[in-house]
């Protein structure tokens, strides 16, 4: 579980008065919608534990990461690239 708290650190990070100027500088500006996202296996692996991952996400108030799978990942990508024409899917 200690990558569910690893995206909370990076959350903190982000929002945090602290690193605004730092984020500024690197960025050219402070991200304001920020979707947090955790790749974690295939999809079959996520439908079946579906329950016990959001009982544990829940339970660590990490309600506000998306739980991705390569399957999932993968299919964004190929319908981001077919969009934009970059990619012939047959």
């Amino acid at each position: 579980m200690s990558y569910i708290f690893q995206v909370n650190d990076y959350k903190d990070y982000i929002e945090s008065e602290e690193y605004q100027k730092k984020l500024n500088q690197v960025f050219g500006f402070i991200p304001t919608k920020v979707e947090y996202n955790l790749l974690i296996g295939r999809s079959a692996d996520k439908a079946s534990n579906i329950y016990n991952l959001n009982k544990r996400m829940r339970q660590m108030g990490a309600l506000h990461i998306n739980l991705l799978t390569y399957d999932e990942l993968l299919d964004y990508q190929v319908k981001y690239l077919d969009r934009i024409k970059l990619l012939k899917v047959l």
